[in-house]
């Protein structure tokens, strides 16, 4: 029904001590209410969020020059948050989810699926969550190949402040401007994708990868909450065979593995790389 309708997204609500009476109370309103959670692969989300809670790195951080590293590593990072009772977590979003289900207000409960690479999720939730959209899940149909030919705007990986930082902090560059941290990386980035022919951001030789122990217990985890979530998907061919494989490829790569900064920028294929950036950007950045 037009302009009778409403989207509320917040995270607070996957948590399983939400109150739902007073989220019934405020949605009472609406005579059809939908549940929507989005599943994504836990190994792959805490990456992003390792990502999103370090993603302000400014030149402060390289003027105060008081860190060995500018941010903490995604090794470190994982094994803060499983050493926080990452299953306690996880039991909690399954009861969030089991009490919406079992709660008399809630019409509709679904999970999108970002590791179902075979719908987009923007389709998946006009067309599948989202009522009374078949004219905008058919747009998001075709809209889907326009949106895979489109190189959108990115933002720069985080690996490249870490260099950036980590040869700032050795001395073979200083850095003591926002432009001339911004050229900085930039022109790192270059060296890694073009200079050295690595397609990838996280194609490093050296890094520094959580002990097996701690791996194992992050596969375990990964795999349970798929094969609750999803269970169809988690049993088909691209659920946990592609889960285990894609994990053990993560595993050895700056995805779930740290770059070892000071070993990278000391390297043979770094040094001289550098030493021509530190004339590079004070020669750019002096007027």
């Amino acid at each position: 029904m037009r302009n009778n309708s409403i989207l509320i997204s917040a995270e607070d609500f996957s948590s399983h001590d939400v109150n739902l009476t007073h989220v019934e109370e405020y949605l009472h309103q609406w005579n059809h209410v939908t549940v929507v959670y989005v599943y994504r692969r836990l190994y792959t989300w805490l990456q992003s969020y390792h990502n999103q809670i370090s993603r302000y790195i400014k030149i402060d951080s390289f003027r105060a020059n008081n860190t060995d590293n500018v941010r903490m590593n995604i090794t470190d990072f994982i094994d803060q948050e499983l050493s926080r009772n990452m299953t306690q977590y996880i039991t909690g979003y399954y009861e969030s989810i089991k009490r919406y289900k079992a709660h008399g207000g809630i019409d509709k409960l679904v999970i999108l699926n970002m590791e179902d690479k075979t719908t987009d999720i923007t389709q998946q939730f006009f067309c599948h969550a989202m009522p009374h959209a078949e004219n905008t899940c058919n747009k998001a149909k075709r809209s889907v190949d326009k949106k895979r030919s489109r190189n959108d705007n990115r933002s720069m990986p985080l690996v490249y402040y870490d260099l950036a930082y980590g040869a700032h902090r050795l001395g073979m560059i200083n850095i003591t401007s926002q432009k001339q941290l911004d050229s900085a990386v930039q022109l790192i980035e270059n060296h890694q994708r073009v200079t050295l022919n690595r397609s990838s951001d996280v194609e490093f030789p050296f890094v520094v990868c959580p002990d097996r122990p701690v791996l194992d217990k992050l596969l375990e985890i990964s795999l349970g909450m798929e094969e609750w979530m999803v269970p169809e998907f988690f049993s088909s061919p691209f659920g946990e065979s592609k889960l285990r494989a894609d994990f053990e490829q993560q595993a050895k790569l700056a995805n779930l593995c740290s770059v070892d900064i000071s070993a990278t920028v000391r390297s043979n294929e770094w040094v001289n790389f550098l030493s021509s950036l530190n004339k590079n950007i004070h020669n750019s950045t002096r007027f």
